[in-house]
């Protein structure tokens, strides 16, 4: 009996073993489920907690003011202003292009802006505000606030827009503010997020561009409380922005505004130095554009009726330009002859109006010739045939490297976007750029600045600044920034023989102050500031033989784009120099009639730092002075200046 199992005690035994692996697997799963528990509470808190903030915390961008910009006396070039713009949000309304053509009625938005702001929004999330309008009147805020029912998704507001003062005046140098493109966002990585802020802008040309990350600040960033869908409930931190820097440029506005208004309706450029520490005073181009049409966002017919405008109103003529120098180029042929040791101060040659030579015949500007030509005066009346005589002496290398010397050909050391560097040609320069090997004929275009040799109108002025002090005069555009004085580094010597120097001033000289010079009738006769320069007239068209035997036909008779271009440039004091000016008038015809005036007009009026004295100019050309003065609608007798503040 005591070796068998009754049927009771075996099915109990079963059922005991049931109940003791059903205990055993709760037990399992309540000890997991413990263990998660323990690590959702305890270990893993921090990555949970950072999860929940990330899911209601944001973060946003403040962005900086731009810095100003300023001349040299303090006045303003670009500041910022506050003004009302309107923004759309999109998630507000699901009839998109009908809210905009309603608010259109009020703030003037035309069908291509409409479909440009509705792709936008196809590119970025509904609830990011979109800009419609910028520089929106009171009165049609107003407006918008009443209507505001109709018009879900439709926001005013206000804050800094870039405004110039000076107007069109100084657009070229300046430049102007606009917003970054796709590409100029993907470009800049590390400022993606502040280029993409709405109304947000950049430095697009000029001083604006090539200083647009001083004077555009830091962004400051601020911290917020969001709900689900993603808007903003309230600021819970915030660290301010810092403002751009304050730049203080060289410029001269009253001088650059002056000079605008002299060049009247031309086609010019000018460009004026202040020796003493290289100091750029004027960058002036006409035409000119309203910067503050383009930062302010321009129409699509503004914009295309500036782009077919003929005379190229956005182009920066003094810096961007290049132009055939001219006579105003025969003062690097003659130091290069000079310092080659191949002539002297007693060089002659006689000039019968033309020059032979390889079976070309090569003409003077004067057809009946200047007789027999030395140094002085082969500057002073700009005899040609005396510089192709040079030309044949000493080559075109040794002129090549003279004028690269004075700066042609390369760039001139200024912080401003698409310098030009001209042409400085030679054998080499001429086989690789155009296949051909060089001719005497192309040194004898060569010697007189015309031919392959490019300069622009900064580096005509930037020659003879050097050729003045016999220094590698460097010219500057930026006098401090945020108070900070920029360090103006000391001249390397140019090297030139002062004899030399002094020959080739001689004969700039005479050019203005001595009966048949070129410059004669623009000189001044105010014994304090006489001036001495260089007329140059730049042929655009070639002269064919037959048009020499019946001839030629004169600048005012041909169309515009045929005329010679107008060169001029000077100096002065005489006797002590301070002031360069260079200007070249496109297709104005004669150096002598038409640029050498400007430039008298221009240089007087920097060296006074205000209107001439009548006294100044020769007696029998006042009249003129007092009628262009009428004209420009000034005083034609100013005050008499205590002294020149400028010296």
């Amino acid at each position: 009996m005591f070796g068998l199992d009754t049927p009771n005690a075996k099915g109990k035994r079963n059922l005991n073993r049931r109940v003791f692996l059903l205990g055993g697997i709760q037990l399992a799963i309540g000890g997991l489920i413990s263990y998660r528990l323990v690590e959702l509470q305890a270990w893993d808190t921090d990555d949970f907690q950072e999860l929940a903030e990330t899911n209601r915390i944001g973060f946003g961008l403040i962005p900086p003011e731009r810095g100003l910009i300023v001349d040299r006396k303090g006045l303003l070039l670009a500041q910022n202003e506050q003004e009302y713009w309107v923004t759309f949000v999109p998630e507000e309304t699901s009839q998109k292009r009908e809210t905009l053509q309603k608010v259109s009625q009020i703030i003037s938005l035309s069908d291509q802006e409409i479909e440009e702001i509705l792709q936008k929004i196809d590119l970025k999330p509904s609830f990011i505000p979109i800009l419609l309008k910028e520089k929106v009147t009171w009165d049609k805020i107003t407006e918008l606030s009443v209507n505001s029912p109709a018009l879900p998704g439709i926001y005013s507001g206000f804050g800094s827009v870039r405004h110039y003062p000076q107007g069109n005046s100084l657009s070229h140098l300046i430049g102007y503010v606009g917003s970054p493109s796709s590409v100029e966002i993907e470009a800049n990585t590390d400022f993606q997020s502040l280029l993409s802020y709405p109304n947000f802008k950049i430095g697009k040309v000029g001083i604006e561009k090539a200083f647009d990350l001083e004077l555009r600040g830091t962004p400051g960033n601020k911290k917020f409380e969001v709900n689900s869908s993603g808007r903003k409930i309230k600021v819970l931190a915030s660290n301010d922005s810092v403002s751009g820097k304050n730049i203080q440029l060289t410029l001269d506005a009253e001088l650059q505004e002056y000079t605008q208004l002299v060049l009247g309706d031309e086609v010019a450029s000018v460009f004026i130095m202040d020796l003493e520490k290289g100091d750029v005073l004027v960058s002036a181009s006409k035409p000119t554009y309203d910067p503050n049409l383009l930062s302010g966002g321009i129409s699509s017919s503004d914009y295309q009726a500036y782009l077919e405008n003929i005379y190229s109103p956005f182009f920066n003529r003094p810096l961007s330009g290049q132009y055939a120098p001219g006579s105003t180029f025969k003062m690097i042929t003659l130091l290069a002859a000079l310092e080659s040791g191949l002539i002297d101060e007693d060089f002659t040659f006689y000039c019968n109006g033309s020059y032979e030579i390889a079976g070309g015949v090569f003409h003077c500007w004067n057809p009946k010739g200047h007789g027999t030509v030395g140094v002085k005066k082969s500057l002073k009346e700009s005899c040609d045939v005396f510089y192709y005589r040079l030309a044949e002496i000493i080559g075109i290398e040794r002129i090549a490297e003279m004028a690269r010397r004075f700066g042609f050909g390369s760039k001139p050391e200024l912080p401003i976007p698409d310098l030009s560097s001209g042409l400085v040609p030679d054998h080499e320069w001429k086989m690789a750029n155009i296949g051909q090997g060089w001719v005497v004929g192309d040194t004898m275009n060569a010697a007189i600045g015309q031919g392959f040799v490019l300069a622009s109108t900064a580096q005509i002025g930037l020659m003879l600044a050097r050729l003045i002090t016999n220094k590698k005069v460097l010219p500057r555009i930026v006098i401090s920034k945020d108070g900070k004085e920029e360090r103006v580094p000391e001249w390397e010597p140019m090297g030139i023989a002062e004899k030399n120097l002094n020959l080739v001033l001689e004969g700039l000289e005479a050019a203005l102050n001595e009966q048949k010079g070129t410059a004669f009738d623009a000189r001044t006769i105010d014994d304090n500031f006489l001036i001495a320069g260089k007329t140059g007239t730049s042929q655009v068209r070639r002269i064919t033989a037959q048009e020499r035997e019946v001839g030629v036909t004169r600048n005012i008779d041909l169309p515009w784009e045929q005329r010679d271009h107008a060169i001029y440039c000077c100096y002065g004091p005489v006797q002590k120099p301070r002031y360069v000016a260079s200007l070249i008038v496109e297709h104005g015809g004669s150096g002598s009639r038409v640029a050498a005036p400007i430039g008298r007009e221009l240089i007087m009026r920097t060296f006074y730092d205000a209107l001439p004295p009548l006294r100044a100019y020769p007696a029998e050309i006042r009249s003129q002075i007092i009628e262009m003065r009428l004209n420009f609608g000034i005083n034609p007798e100013p005050p008499k200046p205590s002294a020149n503040s400028r010296a």
